[in-house]
C-alpha cells in the first residue's frame, strides 16, 4: 500500500487521528533549535557564521581540496577534454580551457585569439596529439573546410 495522501476517510477516523496528533509534543530543546534554524542564514544549531568563516569554508572546498577533484581534467558534453587553468586569459568562468587549444598554444608559442579554431583532423575530439591538430584563423574558414571536404568525398 502506498502513501495514503488524499485518501477519503470517515469522520470517525479523522477525529481519532486528530486526537492522536494532539497528544504528541516536541521537546522544548528541539523546538528552540528548529525556530533558530528557520530565522535565516544559520546552521542547524542556530549559530550564525561570520563572513570570514563563510569565506574560509568556501575556499576549503575549492579546486584540489574538493572531494570530487579529478586532477583538473574533465570531458565536456561534446567530447572535448577540458583542463583547469583559472589564470589563463581565455578560460571559462569555471576556469577551464580546452586541452587542444593549450597544446596548440604551446606548439606555436603564443596564446590563441578567441576567434581562432583548433580542428581535429581525424574528428576524434579527445585525440589532442599535435599531428592531429590544425589551426584556423576563424570559424568561417573552419566551416568552409568541412563543407568542401564533405563535398569532395561524395
Amino acid at each position: 500500500m502506498g502513501w495514503p495522501k488524499g485518501k477519503p476517510r470517515s469522520e470517525k477516523t479523522r477525529k481519532r487521528m486528530s486526537e492522536a496528533k494532539k497528544g504528541r509534543k516536541l521537546p522544548e530543546e528541539t523546538k528552540r533549535k528548529l525556530s533558530k534554524a528557520l530565522e535565516g542564514n544559520q546552521n542547524s544549531l542556530g549559530y550564525k557564521h561570520s563572513e570570514k568563516t563563510k569565506r574560509k569554508m568556501r575556499q576549503a572546498k575549492k579546486g584540489k581540496n574538493n572531494p570530487n577533484w579529478k586532477g583538473g581534467e574533465k570531458k565536456d558534453g561534446r567530447g572535448y577534454i577540458l583542463i583547469w587553468k583559472p589564470d589563463h586569459p581565455h578560460s571559462t568562468k569555471q576556469g577551464y580551457v580546452k586541452r587542444a587549444r593549450l597544446i596548440m598554444e604551446q606548439h606555436i608559442g603564443r596564446y590563441l585569439e578567441p576567434g581562432e579554431v583548433v580542428h581535429h583532423k581525424n574528428e576524434i575530439r579527445d585525440d589532442d596529439s599535435i599531428e592531429n591538430l590544425d589551426l584556423f584563423s576563424n570559424n568561417g574558414k573552419h566551416i568552409i573546410f568541412h563543407f568542401l571536404s564533405r563535398k569532395l568525398s561524395l
